[in-house]
C-alpha cells in the first residue's frame, strides 16, 4: 500500500504533469553566444512550457518566483510522503495550481512569446488528458 501511494504521487506530481515542481531545480539557459552543450540537456525556465522561448533575465527572474510560489502550494495540495492524497479532489486542486501558475507566467511574455507558450501549454494539456484517460 505504501509503495503504491508513492507510485502514484510520483505519477501525479511527475508523469501526470510534467511541469516543474521546485523552481531551484530549473537550470537557467546557456548565454546565446555559448556553444550548446551535447551531454546534458537544459529545461528552460518554467519547464517545458517555456521550450522554446528565449527569456529576458528580468523574465527568468519573475517566472522563478510565480514557480517557486506555486511550488509551494502543490506541496501543500500533496501531503506528506507516507500519506499523499491523491484522489480526484485533489488531482483537480493541482490541475487548477498548474493552470493558475501557468496563466500567471503567460503575462510575463510578449505576444509573440505568448504564441509558442500556448502552443506548449496545449501539448502539455494533451498530455495530461491522456494520462488522466488511461488511470
Amino acid at each position: 500500500m505504501r509503495i503504491a501511494a508513492t507510485v502514484l504521487r510520483a505519477t501525479l506530481v511527475i508523469g501526470a504533469f510534467t511541469l516543474p515542481v521546485v523552481a531551484q531545480t530549473i537550470l537557467a539557459p546557456a548565454s546565446a553566444t555559448a556553444a550548446p552543450s551535447h551531454e546534458m540537456v537544459v529545461r528552460p525556465v518554467g519547464g517545458f512550457v517555456m521550450t522554446g522561448i528565449t527569456l529576458t533575465p528580468r523574465q527568468q527572474a519573475r517566472v522563478r518566483d510565480i514557480n517557486e510560489r506555486y511550488a509551494a502550494a502543490r506541496d501543500s495540495i500533496i501531503g506528506d510522503d507516507e500519506q499523499p492524497a491523491a484522489d480526484s479532489v485533489t488531482r483537480a486542486r493541482l490541475v487548477e495550481n498548474i493552470d493558475q501558475m501557468m496563466a500567471e507566467e503567460r503575462l510575463v511574455l510578449t505576444p509573440a512569446q505568448r504564441a509558442r507558450f500556448d502552443r506548449n501549454v496545449a501539448a502539455v494539456q494533451a498530455r495530461r488528458r491522456a494520462l488522466v484517460r488511461r488511470d
